[in-house]
Formats: C-alpha cells, structure tokens, sequence
C-alpha cells in the first residue's frame, strides 16, 4: 500500500500530476510561445520599401476559446519550423494550404489530413487553378506567385462565435460538460464546434457575397471574361435584398450555384448539364426542401441576375415602357406645379383674383354657402384618410424592401423586429388597399349612381359618363387656357370648378395604380402557387410592373400632391380639406373660382333678394385680398422654396430612373471593399478611419485581424500628417516589437522629458485627451488579485465593485462581446451562487486575457508646466498646438528658416534619444511608477522582469533568440 509519507512516491505523483497539467493546458493555449509577441494588436511594421504595411497580430481569443478548426494546429504545423523558430524570424515563405498536417490528439492518436482533393475539384470546376492564377494577378496580385490560391476566397477565423449569440452558442456546450467534462478526457468545446461547424456553412451570405464581389464585381475581370456583374444583379434580386436585410432564410450564392449534395469547390459554369444552374436543373434547384419545394416545374425562368440595360429582352421592353410613361405622366404634373410656383414668385395674378377672394370671403359667412362650398364630404374623408394610411404603410415597407442597401432599411426593419414582419405588414396593407378600393368602386360609387338613377331618371350610361371625377372635353380646353396662363401668354386662368383635370388625373392614377399594384402584388405573394400554372419569368415581369408603377405613385404623391397640399403657400402647412371638408379661401379663389359661381348662381335661384348683394362685389375694398409688404415677400420666398425642392427632387427622381434602367447595376458601397492592404501612407491620415476591421485575408493577413491599431486623434505627433503611427526604430525586428505599444503608450513617454515627481507618468484618455484614472480591466484584474478573502466573504460588496468595474470595461471596448455575456450572467445571478461564483471565475480568468492594451488610455508623461496650465487638458491642447504648427511648417517654403524655427519650437522638449526597454521593463526601473497607475502586483512582477525587454536588447545587439515554451526548451 503506497504511504504519503514516503517522499519519492509523492515527488513522482507530483512530477505526473505536472506532466498531465502541461498535456492538456497545451491544447487550449499556445505550446510554442508564439502569442507572448503575436497577442497584441499593433504588433507590425512598414517593409523596407516603407510602403506596405506587414501586420503580425493573431488574436488569442481563437485559440483561447477553440474558435475554428484551426484553433488545435501549432504554428508551425503550417509556417516552416526552421523559419520561424528564432526571433527575429528569418523569411518565410507562404504557407502551402494543400500540404498534409500531422496533428496529435489529446490521446496521443496521430491523424493526417490534406486539402489536397480540393486541388483535384477546383480543377474541375469553373475555378481552375488557371483562372485562379490570372484572377489573382488582375486583382493587384494580392498573393504572392507561390502562395495558395485557396486564400482568395479562404480567411480565417472562418467558424466565428458571434458576440450576440455568445450565450446560445456556449448553452450546448454546457449541457454536453454536464455528464462529459469529467467522464471524457477531452476538449468538449472544441470536439463540439469542430462537428458542428463542419455541418454549418462556413461563412454568412453577406460574408460569402462579399467573397465572390472581390471578382465578380471586379472591372478587369469582367473584361477578361466577358462576366456580367454577378454580384450587383444578385443584390438587386428579391434574394439579393432580403439577405441584405438580415433574412437568413434567402438563397445565397452558394445555394444556388452548389448542386445538392456537392462540394462548394464543385461550382460548374451554367453551360454543364450537370451543373446545378443549367436550364435544365435550375428549377430543381430552385425546388430544393431549402428554398421553393412546393414550386412548380417553370419557377427556374424567373430571373434571379437580371440587369435591365443589358438584358434586352421583355423586362428591358417594359422598363423602358414604364420609363416613358412616368416621364409623360409625372413629368407634365412636376413641370406645372413648377410652373405654377414660378406665377408667385414673379408676382402675376389674375385681374379677378381679387372679387373671386372677395365672394370666397363673403360666402364662407353664410352658413348655407359654407356647406355648399364644403368639397369634401365626411365619408369621403373617411375613405382618404384609410387610403393615406394604408398607402404610407406600403411605401415605408416596400421601400424598405426596394433599397434594402440602404442604412434607413436595415433600421426599419429591425424596428419592427424582422424582415418577416416587414412583409407581412406590408401584405396586410395591400389587402386592406384591395378591399377599400372594391369598397370604394362597388358600394360608394355603385350607390352614387343608383341615386343619381333614382333622383333624375337618367339613364346608367349617361349617370356613368357625367360622374364628377371623369375627364370632360372642356377639362382639356381648361388644361390648354392653364398651360398658355403659366407660359405668360394671358392673364387670366382657367375658370375650375369643383375639380381640376389635374385632380381627375390624381384620381384616376389611384385607380390605375390600386389594380396594377394589387394583381402583381397578389401573383408575386404566394409565388409558389403561381409557378405551378404561369412560367417563373412571369414573376419577374409582375415585380418590374409592381416596382415601376410603385415608384410612379410615390412620384405624384410624394412631390406633386404633398407639395400642392402641404407645400403651396396657398395650403401652408396644411391644407384643411381632408380634416374639415372646407377649401382654404385663397386656393377656393385661385383654383375653383367656377365653383365659387356656382355655389352664388344656387343660392340666388333660391333666394334671389337675399344674395342680391353678391352681384355688387368686386374685390377692390376686400382689406384681405390687399396683402401687406412682409406677407408678399414671405409668399414668394415660400414659393421660392417649393419650386427649388421640386425641381430638385424632379430631377433626382428622373435620373435614378435613368440609372435603374439604362446603366449597369453597381454593387452596392459596403460591397466594395473588403479592404486591401494597408499603406504607409494610411497611417499619416485621419487614424479614426482605420480602426475598423483590418484588411481581410489575404489581402494583408491570414489570421482573423481586426481593430489592429487604436488610434489617438490628440498624438500630435501622428494626427498632424507629420509622422506615422508605426515605430521608427532603425532595426526592423525591433520596430516590429516596439509597434503593439503604440496601443497603450503615447510618442511623448519615450521621447519627451517628464516632470520630476513620485508619479512621472499618467493615464489619458483617447477619447477625451484628458488624464483619466486607471482603466477598469486593470482595475479588475487588481481587484481579483488583491481581494480574493473580500469575494469570498462578502459577495454582495463584491458584486457591486465587480459589476460598476466589468460595465466600464465593457463600454471602453466598444463591446466585448464575453465580457457582455459574464456581465449579464453576474447580474442576473444571486451573489454567492453557484452560477455566480462560476461566472466570477470565468471573468478571473479573462480579465488577464484582455490587459493587452485596449484600454481607451494611453501611459503619458507628466509634463512641467508652465502658470496657469492645467494637466487635465495639457495634451488636448498640445495635440491642437501641434496641429497648427505643423499646419504652419508645411505651408512654409522648403529649407527656409521659418520651417527650421516652426521644427525646432515642435520638437523643442524631444529628447535626442529615446527611453530604451530597460527604463521600464528591469527590476530598477523608476521611470514609471506601476503602483500608482494601477497594476496589480503580478503584473508589475512580470512588466519588471519581461524576458522580452532582455531578448530585444539582444535584438539590438545583432543577436537572435528563441523563444520559450511549455515543453520547457528552446526550439
């Protein structure tokens, strides 16, 4: 029986115990040591031709959290170890992608696995390896000639945990630990993600899009091809728009262009028989169990990459058709209403403007007049105001839909919640359109004529061709009078009555525009039911037919009818009619002045002696229709206005007309641009546009990279243009190392002089330029340090200290996306919990994880001030200073003595050699006080003792070193 006591059995249990500590920690961190340089942002330098950028950074929390399928493989399972086993790393060359890996399992199982068989399906496919290689060099070339061709279209991490759906993402993985995490001796997280990923896409739609934009929507490789824009025809299609809007459900580009059961590397151009996009399949794909099953056999004809100005078959014919029209219909109504805005702003006027306002003035006194002049009567404004909601509702969602790439869409819909909502508000608004105009049609003017029967005995057809709101010969002569009046060719108007053939046109463009809108509407909404009896291209025709009539409406409504009701100074700000009936009195003088008659000539036939008097009037005494200075001026500069903002928006509305039709489809901004690489000259513009995410691989880096470098807009010296943010140390190798600094220390820590005080260096935030205390990942990481008998006896402080610190954390990051998670499971959890106390340990653990520099703050010297300054704002205002003398010495002339002095006074406390690494980073080091900034005792321990500060000043002295790892020797 073994006995604790002996010494030797207990030195060997320990040995193993160390033994299987190290085994298993060198699957979830980095066994080679690589991320001790490689974990910060920043880390890079400017190649020796000082025009590209290399960047070195890799994010650790790939391989922390398991976070792709590459998260188990060492570095030089890829990158030679012959190359990047000495620091500074020798040249290396490109990784191959098709090369066989040998990994080890935590079971010590040796598996061999190759990409090699992709090779064989690309060259079969529309992607060989041949138009792979010239794609690449019409590109730029992004890849250098012996780099794998898989990384025009691979990046990594490629299985990214989302920050939203942490929580979701980590609950399986959870459920799985509950019985395996002690009966397995594996990784559950990374056994878990690695199958699962492998049964999930890759990557997004909107990731995938953008992959294929790179050179579908690249203008040399069209050319060379003789390829439309693949990408710019698909984001304009119903699938295009709906994956913009987030609908996950959409087809993307490879679920049509991948055969069921294929691999993606199989895509075949659509001239194959077999493949998935011929003729003779793409309804069968189009019918997958996915996309359309209940579809009928013809659904494959509906256009999915349609460009209308070069497609030149029936769609072009109806576009072209509907651009004509709209310019005929709507380009007329735009023009007079401009026209009509021109007659106020020269001042002219009709003679009888002024007894027609005069008799609008006296018949509104009388009761009996007021009603007969009341153009509108309640039902009416019943049916309007349903017809006003409804239509809005229509135009908000569907153009939602029309111009999904537009950042107003995408807020709308999530408003609402969903794209699915957005389409079954919009179809609801439809049928409810459908059913107010049959009611309008059937009940309303089917009653009206029934009346009209009953009443004067005519016959249908004569009550039917004398409604109200149809067209009239004397209409058009009116229309003609208004014309020759606008063109300055007479004085007077035309004489209208209750409605003016531009309102009859208003009238029956609703008619029109309800039963066109709504047979399309209702052949596209169950698009599966349609394609079982119609060709699918009918589905396309019906959208082109829904979509240009649509934009017709929201042209007359939107400028022609919004500015005649709300716009014209003669309704300003709003025309009465549609909440009272009653006509403003200007618009009744100016616009209905036979109406005016009528109503006189009516009530004098039923009370002659009574409205006798309204013979006599004429205007010239009519205090109100004399307008002072200030109102006449008003009235024109109003009228002024409404003509600019219809010309204007006349204009815009034409040319986006044009475009859609007769100009190539174009992709989209945001599709442009996965980034390229990054230049010099980059980093000595505006650094707040370079925070984002990083150049995607390979266009810079194949390691998932983003938020590489931290700007700080009161850096005088990189903000002012004069310097750039990298590190100018003469040996690349060191500029390389002294580059992830530049996230946390200013320029003037190293080369400025500080003030002799105890506490020489401060924090500043790089958001405010101002000092700021200790940033709060480091106050956790303290507190957790120094307080573990606090968290342990007295949770509910703790919890309070905890939380105030993480939210901190979490808005400095701009939104990490574990820090999140942790801190809503802190905060919905009882203090003292099981659920808490695991959450507080897993924080304990990443708060380490995270002290790489991010902190929105930045080390910087106290400087000696001069009276009066305050060190609060001291580099705010030094970065300003700067900026305007470095404004100054580059407008001086070169190698004058104004540009010597303006340089002498920038760099006036330079110092002439900078702080080396030692100066921090050795036992002896005082320049910087630790304690007072706030970091926690072991990590002044390890700043104080950092073999890297060592092994760079060997760096320095031509020296190479390697680095340590966990299997305890040198490599």
């Amino acid at each position: 029986m073994l006995k604790l006591t002996d010494r030797t059995v207990v030195l060997n249990l320990i040995v193993i115990a160390l033994a299987l500590l190290v085994c298993s920690d060198s699957w979830a961190i980095d066994p080679e040591g690589c991320q001790v340089c490689h974990r910060y942002r920043g880390l890079g330098r400017l190649d020796d031709t000082g025009k590209k950028l290399n960047l070195y950074y890799v994010d650790p929390a790939y391989y922390d959290h398991s976070l792709g399928p590459h998260a188990r493989l060492l570095c030089t399972d890829c990158h030679d170890r012959s190359e990047v086993q000495v620091v500074p790393h020798k040249k290396t060359r490109p990784v191959d992608c098709t090369q066989s890996c040998h990994m080890e399992t935590p079971g010590n199982l040796e598996v061999h696995f190759a990409h090699n068989r992709i090779e064989q399906m690309l060259n079969n496919s529309v992607h060989t390896l041949d138009i792979l290689n010239e794609s690449n060099q019409l590109l730029g070339p992004p890849l250098s000639d012996n780099q794998s061709r898989c990384l025009l279209c691979h990046d990594e991490p490629t299985f990214r945990l989302h920050g939203k759906n942490w929580a979701k993402n980590e609950a399986p993985v959870g459920r799985c630990n509950v019985c395996h995490d002690e009966s397995l001796p594996v990784d559950t997280r990374f056994y878990y993600w690695h199958v699962h990923a492998r049964s999930m896409p890759a990557n997004s739609n909107q990731e995938i899009t953008r992959m294929c934009a790179a050179c579908h929507s690249n203008q040399k490789i069209k050319q060379k091809y003789d390829l439309p824009d693949s990408t710019a025809t698909y984001l304009a299609s119903f699938h295009g728009k709906g994956m913009l809007l987030g609908d996950k459900s959409v087809a993307g580009c490879v679920d049509c262009h991948v055969g069921q059961m294929e691999n993606v590397h199989q895509i075949l151009s659509p001239t194959k028989p077999e493949s998935s996009t011929n003729s003779q399949n793409i309804s069968d794909t189009c019918r997958s169990p996915n996309c359309h099953p209940r579809a009928g056999e013809k659904v494959g004809s509906a256009a999915i990459h349609l460009d209308l100005s070069t497609s030149r078959g029936i769609e072009y014919f109806i576009a072209t058709i509907f651009v004509i029209m709209i310019i005929m219909t709507f380009g007329p109504s735009a023009m007079l209403m401009i026209m009509d805005m021109l007659q106020i702003v020269l001042g002219r006027q009709d003679p009888s403007d002024q007894k027609n306002h005069h008799l609008a003035v006296e018949l509104m006194k009388d009761p009996r007049a007021r009603k007969l002049l009341r153009r509108f009567t309640p039902f009416q404004r019943v049916q309007h105001w349903a017809l006003v909601i409804t239509f809005s509702i229509l135009v908000i969602t569907g153009y939602s839909l029309k111009f999904a790439d537009r950042p107003i869409a995408v807020w709308f819909v999530e408003l609402l919640g969903s794209l699915s909502a957005v389409r079954i508000l919009h179809r609801v608004s439809g049928a409810l359109l459908l059913i107010g105009f049959s009611f309008h049609m059937v009940i309303y003017i089917g009653s009206y004529i029934l009346a009209q029967k009953k009443s004067t005995g005519k016959s249908y057809l004569w009550i039917i061709l004398t409604l109200p709101m149809l067209f009239s010969p004397r209409d058009f002569m009116q229309m003609g009078h208004q014309i020759i009046y606008l063109l300055c060719l007479t004085k007077t108007r035309p004489k209208w009555g209750r409605f003016s053939l531009e309102e009859k046109f208003e009238y029956f463009g609703v008619l029109w525009g309800t039963i066109l809108l709504g047979v399309t509407g209702l052949i596209m909404w169950d698009d599966s039911f349609t394609s079982r009896y119609l060709p699918g291209r009918v589905l396309t025709v019906s959208y082109l037919i829904h979509s240009f009539e649509s934009y017709l409406a929201l042209l007359h409504v939107g400028i022609v009818h919004l500015a005649g009701v709300l716009l014209s100074p003669a309704a300003f700000p709003c025309s009465p009619a549609m909440f009272s009936g009653n006509t403003p009195i200007e618009e009744l003088a100016e616009s209905h002045p036979a109406m005016l008659e009528d109503v006189k000539k009516q009530l004098q036939e039923e009370n002659p002696q009574k409205y006798s008097y309204l013979d006599k009037l004429h205007g010239e005494n009519d205090s109100h229709a004399k307008p002072s200075l200030w109102h006449t001026v008003r009235v024109r500069l109003h009228a002024l206005l409404v003509l600019l903002i219809v010309a204007w928006a006349t204009y815009m509305a034409v040319m986006y007309l044009f475009r859609s039709v007769f100009k190539p489809l174009e992709i989209p901004q945001q599709y442009h641009a996965r980034q390229g690489q990054l230049s010099a000259d980059s980093l000595k513009q505006d650094m707040t546009d370079n925070i984002g995410d990083a150049a995607r691989a390979p266009m810079n880096h194949y390691h998932g990279v983003d938020r590489w470098f931290e700007p700080d807009p009161f850096n005088g010296c990189t903000s002012t243009g004069c310097h750039s943010a990298m590190p100018h140390n003469k040996i690349a190798a060191v500029r390389s190392f002294d580059n992830f600094h530049t996230t946390f220390i200013s320029c003037h820590l190293c080369h400025e002089y500080a003030a002799d005080s105890k506490s020489p260096v401060m924090w500043y935030s790089t958001a405010t330029g101002k000092n700021t205390d200790t940033p709060s990942i480091l106050k956790l990481i303290y507190y957790f340090e120094t307080s573990k008998d606090e968290i342990r006896s007295n949770p509910e402080k703790a919890h309070g200290l905890i939380v105030g610190m993480l939210d901190e954390a979490i808005q400095v990051s701009g939104g990490d996306e574990l820090l999140e998670y942790l801190l809503l499971q802190i905060e919905t959890s009882q203090p003292d919990s099981p659920v808490w106390r695991h959450a507080i340990a897993q924080l304990n653990e990443e708060t380490n994880r995270r002290a790489r520099g991010e902190y929105g703050a930045k080390l910087i010297p106290v400087m000696k001030l001069k009276a009066g300054m305050d060190m609060k704002n001291y580099y705010k205002d030094r970065g300003q200073q700067l900026a305007n003398l470095a404004k100054q010495y580059h407008n001086a002339e070169s190698g004058s003595k104004r540009e010597n002095e303006i340089y002498l006074q920038i760099h006036s406390s330079v110092q002439s050699k900078p702080h080396k690494c030692l100066t921090c980073h050795s036992k002896d080091a005082n320049l910087v006080d630790y304690e007072t900034l706030g970091y926690s005792p072991k990590r002044i321990n390890s700043l104080k003792n950092s073999p890297l500060a060592g092994q760079i000043q060997q760096i320095q002295e031509g020296k190479e070193f390697h680095v340590y790892t966990h299997k305890g020797v040198d490599q």
